[in-house]
């Protein structure tokens, strides 16, 4: 599941925001950092149905049209819907407590993400 967050280091925690709310760790009480990429099929080419629909509406013509149009359309949607992915990567900080806490951010950008949060959780912690 996609749960897009902002991380942000305030004094001597991790926090990260999110559209419904905020959750934050104290950098001692993390216990490991990783990322993994997810994804999710893109249900914005079900709007192929809708000529799909269109043709049962021309039943009255031909309702051996309607039917093939329609079956045609709809394969076209779902196979577009399958192929066409949508892709981001979670990055996830658990604690020493057990509790993970995970955010996404775009494709690619994962491992980048979860360096810097180590980076910046090494000179935190030698400063």
């Amino acid at each position: 599941m996609r749960n897009v967050g902002e991380y942000s280091l305030v004094h001597d925690k991790i926090r990260v925001k999110y559209e419904t709310g905020t959750e934050s760790v104290l950098f001692e009480d993390v216990s490991s950092l990783s990322w993994e990429s997810d994804n999710r099929s893109n249900g914005l080419y079900l709007i192929f149905m809708i000529p799909g629909l269109f043709c049962v509406g021309l039943a009255e013509t031909s309702a051996l049209l309607a039917t093939w149009g329609m079956i045609a359309f709809f394969i076209l949607a779902f196979v577009l819907t399958i192929i066409n992915k949508i892709y981001w990567d979670n990055v996830i900080i658990e604690t020493r407590g057990g509790k993970i806490i995970s955010f996404s951010v775009d494709a690619g950008e994962g491992a980048a993400v979860m360096e810097k949060i180590e980076e910046d959780k090494r000179n935190h912690i030698n400063s």
